[in-house]
């Protein structure tokens, strides 16, 4: 099956699923932060052609993005994303629509996964594959577990690790489930044991990584400075109000701990000046300066009253 067709079944099917427990509705106040799903590596003993590494992280990486709690980049698709961009570059293609260079964005933080488990055992934990299911008298369940790990682009750090783990319980009654004919993410495939399995260790990984990464305030920072003019990230939609006043701090250094080295996080920064919001677009800010010139793209700013 192509991939555009099967990316369609994923969402299709996912989309319909009731049993997704996250919302994917998001407070204004809380930051959206953009995350690339690479493909997982497959540990597990299932010999059907699916490519779950493959296919497993884009199931993740969809539904991270459906709870709208982070900005989701294609980075698998990179490679194709740079070779179109180079093509137009070269001035054989239309100047209509042309992709600017250098606006890819970057990721903060990168998602990795294990394939550790995906099988039908039986009470004993023996590993029967997922040929063709038999089941008979011995109690088997659906089992899918993932190894994953998120780290932090710009210093390295994982800040999370967890293994999550999905389980069916098949039963006892006689029953046959032949996986040789059902596609890996199609509307049968969530109706199997092992897809149901799969569900449930997804459901597990999303709301385990939304509770690391999606709970951090959100702070607006300098887009442009055009003399005493300001523009900020963040307008209406962000419930920015006009006549608030604004801290800007300059970036602060990162915390390590001395003897392991790890992150520990960074220091506010000191305050380099004050600003007042005078417009509020759908997406942007526009402000003036009340005190303070070592105005900076990028610089974080810290609310004083009016919002």
């Amino acid at each position: 099956m192509p991939r555009s067709h099967l990316t369609l079944l994923l969402l299709l099917t996912l989309t319909g699923c009731s049993s997704m427990s996250w919302s994917a509705r998001r407070d204004y106040k809380y930051d959206k932060p953009a995350l690339a799903v690479i493909t997982f590596e497959n540990r597990s003993n299932a010999p059907l052609n699916w490519k779950l590494g493959e296919s497993v992280a884009e199931l993740l990486s969809d539904s991270l993005y459906r709870t709208g709690q982070f900005r989701v980049l294609e980075r698998e698709h990179l490679d194709a994303v740079m070779k179109e961009q180079q093509l137009q570059s070269t001035g054989i293609t239309r100047a209509e629509r042309k992709v600017p260079a250098n606006r890819l964005k970057n990721a903060r933080y990168l998602v990795k996964g294990s394939i550790t488990e995906f099988a039908n055992v039986n009470q004993s934990g023996l590993d029967l594959g997922v040929g063709s299911l038999r089941i008979g008298g011995g109690g088997m369940h659906a089992v899918v577990s993932i190894a994953l790990k998120v780290t932090e682009v710009e210093s390295g750090e994982i800040l999370f690790s967890q293994v999550v783990t999905g389980k069916t319980y098949i039963g006892e009654t006689a029953a046959t489930t032949n996986y040789k004919n059902v596609t890996f993410g199609g509307t049968h495939f969530f109706q199997t044991p092992l897809g149901e399995a799969l569900r449930e260790a997804l459901d597990e990984g999303v709301s385990s990584i939304s509770e690391v990464l999606g709970h951090k305030l959100w702070q607006p920072t300098i887009a442009s400075v055009d003399g005493r003019t300001i523009m900020l990230s963040g307008g209406k939609d962000r419930k920015m109000k006009i006549g608030s006043r604004w801290h800007v701090r300059k970036g602060g250094e990162m915390v390590r701990d001395p003897e392991t080295g790890d992150l520990l996080g960074r220091s506010a920064g000191d305050v380099v000046g004050t600003l007042l919001v005078l417009e509020v677009a759908d997406r942007y800010s526009v402000a003036s300066i009340l005190d303070g010139n070592a105005f900076e793209r990028g610089q974080k700013l810290e609310l004083i009253s009016g919002k």
